[in-house]
């Protein structure tokens, strides 16, 4: 900054003195040399001419000189020698000044896009060393780069894709595409689980990017790979015995996670609560979590982000990919329509389950329960995408996804008690349970997405949305109780529960979004969206004594509610040094309801400090407003859990989090992570204790808030045959409400002290892969009921028996955990037209019978020759062994 303030001085004072002498520049000179360097042959025309030059000789550069010139002058001679360098020259007072030129900077920008598909890489990096200036692809594979001008080298990366150098003599403005290939020399890189830190720019704190290849290579449930599963194996998230219930991020409920696909948000994301999701591996291009620290380009939730993309469709060729297991079978077709300008894809998924299903359950129903009947389940997804390239500047893309749950239980069952009366007479009694539940839910999502470049620096984005959840349920249940007397029944006792709901959530809406890159030091994201939101929850019910159950009518309701959410955001992420990274950003919303609004401003901000050449420092500060609410009675992540909107009397949630932690690199090893952090939640809203399932549900919720804090610890291995990671957690999850556990703290239910994880994968040799994974933690928190009492209702004499629970998740399930082991096998050279994969796994390997939950049942038992119900609390577990096989074929 000094030695340019005292140029543009000797510039400026050299300008005044010109006008009234003539310049030294017009003297002429004689200068004769051959294969002499630059800097003789100035100190040659220093002594020769008397040339007035002054320079430091640590500006000029190495390079030979051949010139001739006779009587020419210095300006001429000069304009020659400084040819093709960086160097320029001034008259200052009669003082000939060499100096180097303010460098013009000139931008690179294109597209980083996989070479045998043409799909976009997010996350490729391109970077110039020699300047310390690099850029990172965004979810479109969109770069832009500004350097000196001048020549350059530029080293362009992605994980599992051969590094490529480009060399570049940069005069001007220059569009760059680049196409990566597939690293097959090492075919460990391509197929390797990994879980890479988001590289330069995107490097956001609590942020990981899951590898498609890790999905499929993990052990897996019944063959199937599933993303939501390999999310379960990373700290701070935590799910439901075998993953029923969800995912729970850092203490928060399941419906603070913000789940996108290309964009949109899915509002049930699981298939069998939780046991699998509705993401078909087969159609995912790139996955990002994030568990806090969130960029102002996200909101809407309190926990976490699960940024899906799915894949785009092969420009290049026809691909296809066919898959069978024990439990699903899926298909994957995609190529170009027009080569190298549109493309299509398609992939569709179902399962097997409802081939055999029904009758393994009739029979396990009659040999345990002595029960008459069956289950059946069923489940499909299907996701497509049309993607058109208009110009170099346009492109357009048109995705759907859809997918469907069918679940049927139904049995009866009857049995005798025999016994003396007080009498001594023999009696007899006969109880009769009948059961049937219908079930059905499904998820749409679709987008219209135009991506246009307006610029070299300049990237924008518009998306039209659309997500709809529909969830419809039947349940019955039955009880009679008869007295048997001379082969005639006379009944005692007939309980009916009957109910009926039909629920949804459906989503219209539109954004726009803008990347911004004005130099290496900023990357500018802006934005804005709508979306149109209606809920229709609804639901009916019945539990009483009856002698005809059919006499049961009802009303539903189905009284619509609508909203309309508004949001504007802006975020620059500033390079301040080489060492330093900071992410700025703001996010304002407005919730509309009827006559109500709800505003709010959220700041974000993040650092990264590069404390040395392997130690990193991160921090970050995120303020989160969630106008959504999830209500549910059992707590297991079902489809009947119901969606509402905040209302008038239902404030939205809100939430604040602060994270700190390290990224230390472990030479020739890997990479490991600590974090702590510290989450408050507001305005969280549950059932108040003895709520039945109401048609009016703000009348039987109560409002509270929720505090979690942890630990968190991860070693990654990621170099030699045997790679993996190691994950441990600390944490402490709490609510309170002013109607729950008499206004008293408790713990969450899946509050987990403690949690750790394995996950292991070694190369036997190229075309044999091992892998296992091993999940530890502490059990859940819940509540058991320790006495009971009765009370008479006073109008109809009707006598209730009600439990007390005394104190909110007193009680916890045994400690989970489960080891899992499959081995990969590749039966052709991935390389070739056709290719084959066999996948052998064994889901809980030692048959660990882990607890999903207890459940209260009741027994009709003679005591004393008395008929007596009397209830135990009964341990429901999950899955044990379970042998699985996978067969891929790829064409």
């Amino acid at each position: 900054m000094i030695k340019r303030l005292l140029l543009s001085i000797f510039l400026l004072l050299g300008g005044l003195t010109g006008l009234q002498a003539q310049s030294a520049l017009d003297v002429s000179c004689n200068l004769t040399v051959a294969d002499e360097w630059l800097d003789d042959c100035l100190l040659q025309l220093m002594r020769q001419c008397d040339a007035p030059l002054s320079f430091q000789t640590a500006i000029i550069p190495p390079r030979k000189i051949n010139v001739q010139f006779s009587d020419a002058p210095l300006r001429e001679i000069l304009n020659k020698l400084l040819e093709n360098t960086d160097l320029s020259f001034q008259d200052i007072e009669g003082q000939v000044v060499l100096f180097k030129k303010p460098p013009s900077n000139y931008t690179i920008s294109g597209f980083i896009t996989e070479g045998t598909s043409g799909e976009p890489l997010q996350g490729a990096t391109i970077y110039d060393w020699e300047q310390n200036k690099g850029a990172v692809a965004n979810a479109y594979g969109f770069y832009s780069l500004t350097l000196p001008s001048g020549e350059t080298t530029l080293s362009v990366s992605y994980v599992g894709h051969q590094n490529q150098t480009f060399k570049l003599d940069l005069q001007s403005n220059q569009v760059l595409n680049i196409e990566m290939l597939s690293n097959l020399d090492l075919p460990q890189v391509v197929v390797t689980p990994k879980l890479e830190k988001l590289e330069k720019s995107e490097q956001e704190i609590s942020a990981f990017a899951i590898q498609p290849d890790a999905i499929e290579q993990l052990p897996s449930l019944g063959g199937e790979p599933d993303l939501l599963r390999v999310t379960h194996l990373l700290p701070g998230v935590e799910t439901g015995a075998d993953g029923v219930g969800g995912i729970f991020v850092r203490g928060g409920s399941a419906d603070q996670n913000l789940v996108l696909i290309d964009g949109v948000p899915v509002y049930n994301v699981f298939h069998a609560a939780g046991m699998f999701s509705v993401f078909n591996t087969n159609a995912i291009r790139s996955a990002k979590l994030l568990k806090g620290g969130f960029p102002a380009r996200y909101g809407g939730r309190l926990s976490s982000v699960l940024d899906i993309r799915m894949k785009e469709g092969n420009m290049k060729a026809f691909k296809g990919q066919a898959d069978i297991g024990l439990m699903t079978g899926r298909l994957t077709l995609e190529g170009p329509i027009v080569k190298d300008k549109a493309s299509f894809f398609i992939s569709a998924r179902r399962s097997f389950l409802d081939f055999y299903l029904p009758a393994l359950s009739a029979k396990w129903k009659e040999k345990n329960n002595n029960e008459d009947g069956e289950t059946d389940y069923l489940f499909y997804d299907f996701n497509a995408k049309i993607n058109y390239r208009i110009s170099q500047k346009d492109q357009i893309f048109l995705s759907l996804y859809t997918g469907r749950d069918l679940f049927m239980d139904q049995a009866e069952a009857s049995f005798a008690l025999n016994g003396i009366n007080s009498q001594g007479d023999p009696v007899e009694f006969r109880t009769t349970q009948r059961y049937e539940d219908q079930l059905e839910w499904g998820n749409t999502v679709s987008a219209f997405r135009w991506n246009h470049v307006v610029n070299k620096k300049l990237f924008s984005n518009f998306t039209l949305t659309y997500s709809k959840l529909g969830v419809g349920i039947d349940y019955f249940t039955q009880d009679l109780l008869d007295r048997i007397v001379a082969d005639e029944a006379t009944n005692i006792t007939n309980l009916a529960n009957i109910g009926r709901f039909n629920s949804s959530i459906e989503d219209v809406g539109g954004k726009v979004d803008f990347d911004f890159v004005p130099s290496s030091k900023h990357y500018i994201r802006l934005g804005l969206g709508i979306t149109g939101r209606s809920f229709v929850p609804g639901a009916l019910y019945f539990n009483g004594l009856s002698s005809d159950t059919t006499a049961f009518t009802g009303q539903l309701s189905n009284e619509q509610i609508r909203s309309t959410e508004y949001y504007i955001y802006a975020e620059d992420e500033v390079q301040f040094s080489d060492r330093f990274l900071m992410n700025i950003g703001l996010r304002a919303s407005n919730l509309s309801l009827d006559d109500i609004n709800y505003g709010y401003l959220q700041p974000r901000l993040s650092l990264n400090w590069l404390v040395s050449k392997r130690l990193v420092y991160r921090a970050a500060f995120s303020r989160m407003v969630q106008y959504l609410h999830l209500l549910s009675q059992s707590g297991f992540g079902l489809p009947s859990d119901l969606w509402v909107s905040s209302t008038k009397d239902v404030a939205p949630q809100t939430s604040w989090q602060v994270v700190t932690g390290i990224d230390y690199e472990l030479k020739d090893f890997g990479e490991l992570t600590a974090e702590v952090y510290y989450k408050n939640m507001d305005q969280l809203i549950n059932y108040t204790e003895g709520a039945n399932f109401l048609n009016n549900w703000e009348e039987n919720i109560t409002v509270g808030e929720g505090t979690t804090y942890g630990f968190e610890l991860m070693i990654k291995k990621t170099s030699g045959k045997t790679t993996g990671w190691l994950s441990y957690n600390y944490a402490f999850a709490n609510r309170t409400f002013e109607k729950i556990n008499l206004g008293r703290t408790y713990p969450f239910r899946y509050d987990r002290r403690h949690s750790a994880k394995l996950v292991l994968s070694h190369w036997l040799s190229p075309k044999v892969q091992l892998t296992a994974n091993w999940i530890f933690s502490t059990g859940s928190a819940f509540s058991a009921a320790l006495e009971k009492f009765y009370i008479v209702d006073p109008e109809t004499g009707r006598v209730d028996e009600l439990l007390d629970f005394q104190e909110k998740n007193k009680f916890r399930l045994r400690n989970y955990h489960r080891l899992d082991i499959g081995a990969n096998f590749l039966l052709s050279d991935q390389d070739k037209a056709v290719s084959h994969t066999l996948k052998l796994g064994i889901y809980n390997l030692y048959n660990r019978r882990n607890p999903l939950y207890y459940k209260l049942r009741s027994y009709v038992e003679l005591e004393n020759n008395s008929l007596q119900i009397n209830r135990r609390y009964v341990e429901v577990p999950m899955l044990p062994f379970l042998p699985s096989v996978n067969y891929t074929i790829k064409f």
